[in-house]
């Protein structure tokens, strides 16, 4: 899709949800389709494949996570290295666009802050222990909690801070 038939697309499909959400999916395979071309590829084209499977990065996560094991064991080998890597590094990447957002107490319609629910993902990613309950305490308690998860030990690995 070029990208005048893609603004022609989004124009078309405001105030629609669901034409949004099929757009949406037609853009991300359209975004996956060189990282799948190149996973299929992975066993005869060897380097050429590999090197552009790390230049697309999150496109070829979803891709090489759902095709069927490589034929010779180094192919495997770099293919189960490759996505734990980048995984691990868009995990590390989400903690860190989230910690602005453990300062933002802006009231979403759930009743719940916006930094609330970056706390539930950043302990949730960070595999730190949630304060049970969190969501049920008072606000004075939850922003405590808050700058309790600031000064963890694996928040401040993830962070670098």
């Amino acid at each position: 899709m070029t990208h005048f038939e893609m603004v022609q697309k989004l124009v078309h499909h405001q105030g629609n949800p669901e034409a949004a959400a099929l757009l949406a999916q037609e853009l991300t395979a359209d975004a996956r389709f060189p990282a799948a071309l190149a996973a299929a590829e992975l066993t005869t084209a060897g380097r050429k494949a590999r090197s552009l499977l790390d230049v697309a990065r999150e496109p070829a996560l979803a891709v090489l996570a759902a095709s069927a094991p490589a034929g010779p064991v180094a192919d495997e080998a770099w293919k189960v290295r490759y996505l734990g890597q980048e995984m691990a590094g868009l995990l590390a990447d989400a903690v860190r666009r989230l910690v602005p957002r453990l300062d933002d107490r802006t009231l979403l319609p759930e009743g719940m802050r916006v930094c609330d629910v970056a706390y539930v993902l950043v302990t949730r990613f960070l595999r730190e222990p949630a304060v049970p309950g969190y969501l049920q305490l008072p606000e004075k308690e939850r922003n405590a909690v808050l700058q309790a998860l600031r000064k963890s030990e694996r928040f401040l690995e993830a962070t670098g801070a």
